[in-house]
């Protein structure tokens, strides 16, 4: 959604940090279809770790969107 609202706001304003932005995206991207392509699902404790890096993960940008 940040990289989006940027490149609607005004994609000349911040070039150098929207490429960071993607290159993070894909980086990520890549990281979780390597880790299911190597059976990541199958491990101990994988479902509930997934909610609480989830959850983590969702009020640490909207604890962020609020600052």
């Amino acid at each position: 959604d940040q990289l989006k609202e940027m490149i609607e706001h005004d994609p000349s304003l911040d070039k150098d940090l929207i490429a960071t932005i993607k290159q993070f995206r894909d980086d990520e991207q890549n990281h979780l279809d390597l880790g299911l392509a190597h059976g990541a699902e199958n491990a101990p404790l994988y479902n509930l770790l997934t909610k609480v890096i989830n959850f983590g993960c969702r009020n640490a940008i909207w604890i962020s969107e609020k600052i």
